[in-house]
Order: C-alpha cells, then sequence, then structure tokens
C-alpha cells in the first residue's frame, strides 16, 4: 500500500464497492505500525543517541557547577535537568517503531535507561565511604550494562561499534605475584598483578568490624596501563574483584577498606597509558574460610576474567 510512513500507526476501514453502490465503512480495524526500515532506524538510532549525549552533557556541567553554597532552587533545577535528559530520550526511542531484528535489543535498552536514571537519582544514604563507594560502583555497573547493550542495537541496525564485543574467556590461574591481562569494553589491555593476601586484615577508619565469626581480608593488586595504542582503563576494584574460599563459596567486596593499604579512590580507578594503580581489596570471610582464588575482570558476565591461586 503506498503513502504510507515508516515509524508511524494507522487504522483501517473497509468499503465494498459494486454496480449498486458502495457499503457503509467497516468498523476500524486494530492499529497498525509500520516499522522502520534497518537503514532508517539505524539513523533515527544515531541521532536519538547525538541528543541525548549532548543533553546529558548539559545536565551533568549544571550539576558540576553546584558549590556548597547553591540554593534548594538550584539544586532541585540541575536534577530536574538530568532527570529530563533520561526521559527524554527514553521516551524518543520508545516512540521509534523498530523493525523486527531489533525490536527486543531497543526495549532492553530502553530498560536499562531507566535503570540508570532511578540510580542515578538515588540519594546516597549517610554520605559514609562505604554508601558512596557503593554508589559510584553501582552507576558503573550500570553504564556497562547499557554500553553492552547500545552494542547489540548497533550489532542489530549495522552500525559502527563503539565497543569491541565481550570476550567472557577465564583465563588459567596463575601464581600470586604473576601478571595478567585483562581487556575493558574499548579493547584497552591492562596488566593486573595480584601481590598479596592479607589475612587477617584490620579494619581502616570508619570500616567498622567485621560481623560475628568473619575476619577481614585484603587482597593487594596493582593495576598496570603500559600499552601505547590504550586509551585510559577505568573501573571499580570493589566491583572487578571477587575472591573464592576453601569452601566453594565467591565472595564479593565488603566495600570498607584495610589499615595496611588503600581501597583504591574507594574502589574506583582512572589509570592513563604509561601509570599504575595499586591498592586493596577488603574482603569478609568466615573464620575457617580460606582464600582459594581470585579473580578480576574490568566487568563480570560481559569480559575476560583472570585468577590467581
Amino acid at each position: 500500500m503506498k503513502g504510507l510512513t515508516a515509524g508511524s500507526s494507522y487504522t483501517f476501514t473497509v468499503v465494498a464497492k459494486n454496480a449498486s453502490g458502495a457499503s457503509p465503512n467497516s468498523t476500524s480495524s486494530n492499529k497498525v505500525t509500520i516499522a522502520l526500515s534497518v537503514k532508517t532506524a539505524g539513523a533515527d538510532y544515531l541521532a536519538a543517541t547525538t541528543t541525548w549525549e549532548t543533553s546529558l552533557a548539559a545536565a551533568g556541567a549544571a550539576l558540576t557547577a553546584l558549590t556548597s553554597t547553591s540554593t534548594q532552587a538550584q539544586i532541585d533545577a540541575a536534577l530536574a535537568s538530568l532527570k529530563a535528559s533520561y526521559t527524554t530520550y527514553i521516551a524518543t526511542l520508545a516512540k521509534d517503531k523498530w523493525p523486527a531484528v531489533a525490536q527486543a535489543d531497543v526495549t532492553a535498552f530502553i530498560a536499562e535507561m531507566t535503570t540508570t536514571e532511578i540510580d542515578t537519582l538515588a540519594p546516597t544514604g549517610a554520605g559514609s565511604t562505604s554508601s558512596v563507594s557503593l554508589y559510584y560502583a553501582t552507576l558503573d555497573t550500570d553504564s556497562n550494562i547499557v554500553t553492552v547493550t547500545d552494542a547489540k542495537i548497533r550489532a542489530d541496525l549495522n552500525l559502527p561499534q563503539l565497543i569491541n564485543g565481550p570476550a567472557t574467556s577465564t583465563s588459567t590461574p596463575v601464581a600470586i605475584g604473576s601478571p595478567q591481562i585483562v581487556h575493558d569494553f574499548y579493547g584497552n589491555t591492562m596488566s593486573v598483578t595480584v601481590s598479596q593476601i592479607i589475612d587477617p586484615a584490620t579494619a581502616g577508619t570508619g570500616s567498622g568490624l567485621p560481623d560475628a565469626g568473619y575476619r577481614f581480608v585484603a587482597i593487594q593488586a596493582s593495576l598496570s596501563n603500559s600499552d601505547p595504542a590504550n586509551g585510559e582503563v577505568a573501573g571499580n576494584a570493589n566491583l572487578a574483584m571477587t575472591v573464592t574460599g576453601s569452601d566453594g563459596v565467591t565472595y564479593k567486596a565488603d566495600f570498607g577498606t584495610a589499615s595496611q593499604c588503600t581501597n583504591f579512590n574507594y574502589g574506583e580507578f582512572q589509570v592513563p597509558v604509561g601509570d599504575t594503580s595499586a591498592g586493596c581489596v577488603l574482603f569478609q570471610l568466615p573464620a575457617a574460610v580460606t582464600v582459594k582464588s581470585v579473580q578480576f575482570t574490568l566487568d563480570a558476565g560481559y569480559l575476560d576474567m583472570v585468577a590467581w591461586t
């Protein structure tokens, strides 16, 4: 049928005609949406993403400009701008009528953007070291999931990729003190070395005490970005590292600090080319459980993982 616009919705009525004349109009059909072609959808997705990135940058600048003397009205306005950048983008994507090949991935992308919006605007609790660290670790995780979902849509719509495809391989474990290579989403490499296991570790300022029947264990590691072809490699060590105990259980980080060494920058690291960052990640293990192995990945479930025993 000619004259229909891809991305628009239509209803139809039917009229029967013969030598005696025309019948009354039928009742309207259900609404039918004309799917965008892959080429048109790709162009629309890039345009929407460009608009989103521009508005997000503006909203971020407004938040960065806030100071300790900013009024509540200024704070509310900056947060409203940030919220608007998310909701407008989500609404734009939801209005597009995607070809079948991309529908599921666009739907997943909208869901992830909604989650990111909620997490971004969530309060950071009392502002303690652990709550702030967890807040930013959550945003790092959101960002990585969104990046992977974006890559799937780009593959659906035959668009250039911003990241390399995820590599979910796991290396053969090596001895403590030996370097291992991991990759980020952009293909940059990082050399990671677990240098020692501090067992038991003592809590740093503000970390409190371990739970009854548990002790603190700190894993010290260095992260080196030595490949001249790399860009900056960033992440959160509290999310990147896990330990497997002698009981076979995998333990996640405690988000605290050890007195023996720093927890990077509350877990976060940004390592420029030619630089190295070192620190400890704190864990709580049951009193009778020892560390069997240590694992590190720049994003669990999406990128390669390395291990030490």
